[in-house]
């Protein structure tokens, strides 16, 4: 598969490439974007791997992009789509935006821009999505783009000394066409 870069009004969307480690650790090491994210990079070594595997595995099982201003270079965030499988047609959404970028709304912008990857460029059927039952953010952002709750997982992971609930939604290719067609996406 070529490289695929994404635009949006404001953003360059552009695969994980070598070097991106460091970028990487800055940001997702940040307590506040990692409070509700169930990965971490404690070591630059972890972040360094990370970038190796994503590269590897870009195209195959996973789509991973990190986000950029499209007028200054500045980092934005990342998002990607992973547990990728061409014969179910399926995947999985994974976004965080660095916090500088906060409120901003570039969580949506990143996230239209995955989903429209995902459903036109892939022809996927299903993407779906899990959210901590304590972002209220990223629970916002799937509502308004009208996302199916699916469930709760309970205690999903353990992270900081808990254990994370985490809500699990989807929206189908026919859900997003609708609403593109209305004109919302």
């Amino acid at each position: 598969m070529k490289k695929i870069i994404l635009k949006t009004k404001r953003l360059v969307l552009r695969p994980v490439r070598k070097g991106d480690d460091k970028i990487l650790f800055e940001n997702v090491n940040d307590p506040l974007v990692t409070e509700f994210l169930p990965f971490e990079f404690s070591t630059f070594k972890k972040a360094r791997d990370f970038v190796r595997r994503t590269i590897k595995e870009h195209g195959v099982k996973r789509f991973d992009f990190l986000s950029f201003l499209q007028n200054t270079g500045e980092f934005v965030g990342r998002a990607s789509l992973h547990h990728f499988s061409k014969k179910d047609k399926r995947a999985e959404i994974g976004l965080f935006v660095a916090r500088k970028n906060w409120k901003k709304g570039f969580g949506r912008e990143l996230l239209e821009a995955i989903l429209n990857f995902g459903f036109g460029k892939l022809e996927l059927n299903r993407i779906g999505y899990h959210v901590s039952s304590k972002n209220k953010a990223s629970l916002a952002l799937v509502h308004s783009m009208h996302g199916k709750h699916e469930g709760t997982i309970r205690e999903y992971y353990f992270r900081k000394g808990k254990f994370i609930d985490q809500n699990v939604f989807s929206i189908l290719a026919s859900e997003w066409k609708k609403r593109k067609r209305k004109g919302n996406a």
